[in-house]
């Protein structure tokens, strides 16, 4: 699906595997928009523990910078909507949530190398037209 899309299925523990195990490009949109879909509203609790999200940091620290990426996008296309259905305020809440689970755990090394590497560096500047 689009950015503004959302998956009917959630994320699974077999999805959290996934984020250990492998690489998970950005372009893949199914894949993260898991995250925010309906069913996964509840799964964000038990997925996205602080235990697994220090994995994370150790093991993928770039899906966990993808996942951080890929929300805030998200919530970005999100707050241009003139009016947003009910499912788009809850796609809201949930990545709130996601943000807010990340954060704590991110925020428990502030100076370590994620921090540093990942959400502290320069990205690179849009293309001009």
């Amino acid at each position: 699906p689009a950015m503004g899309g959302s998956s009917s299925t959630g994320i699974t523990v077999e999805d959290g595997r996934l984020l250990l195990d492998s690489h998970i490009p950005r372009n893949n949109t199914q894949f993260w928009s898991k995250f925010w879909g309906k069913a996964a509203r509840l799964d964000i609790w038990l997925i996205l523990d602080p235990q697994f999200l220090r994995a994370l940091i150790e093991r993928r620290p770039e899906n966990l910078y993808t996942l951080i990426l890929m929300v805030v996008r998200h919530l970005e296309f999100l707050v241009q909507s003139d009016a947003l259905t009910s499912n788009q305020r809850q796609e809201i809440v949930a990545c709130v949530r996601i943000l807010t689970r990340c954060i704590q755990v991110v925020n428990e090394d502030a100076d370590g190398d994620f921090s540093m590497s990942y959400l502290w560096k320069l990205l690179p500047s849009p293309p001009k037209d």
